[in-house]
């Protein structure tokens, strides 16, 4: 009996994961900045930024990867038994001072339109938040297509 409930619940978290997490075509909240900060210290505040704040109750954990001779990074947040992306940041160098910055979350539970802000006032102030104490004009933009 235990058997065939493992085997039901595994099915189900496997169907689960087809509609879990980013997507494309999927309806996700998501930015895109320039920042005044240097990638490097940027990358290091997104990292800090996921692991305090999108992780839930450590169910679900950081990858990130910087890749120094391209002046690059990418900071993301994998969902348990799928590994689907809940959050992704990607970061490239401008010049030394400025970095392009993408963010963008699932759109549920704490991965939503204010994490986005979160993480972009995060890596603008270099201070770690889970939420965002800065006046923002609005939410994040959808992009066009």
């Amino acid at each position: 009996m235990f058997r065939i409930f493992a085997a039901a619940a595994t099915v189900a978290f496997g169907l689960a994961g087809c509609t879990f997490g980013i997507a494309p075509g999927n309806d996700t909240p998501s930015g895109d900045y320039k920042i005044a900060v240097n990638y490097h210290a940027a990358y290091a505040v997104a990292v800090d930024q996921a692991e305090q704040c999108l992780t839930g109750k450590s169910a679900y954990r950081v990858v990130s990867k910087l890749d120094v001779p391209a002046r690059k990074g990418q900071v993301k947040v994998l969902a348990p038994f799928t590994d689907n992306n809940i959050a992704l940041v990607n970061l490239a160098a401008i010049d030394d001072t400025h970095t392009d910055v993408h963010i963008e979350m699932w759109g549920r539970s704490i991965w939503n339109a204010d994490a986005v802000i979160a993480m972009r006032d995060a890596i603008q102030f270099q201070i770690p938040a889970c939420a965002s104490y800065m006046p923002s004009d609005s939410v994040p933009k959808k992009p066009a297509r």
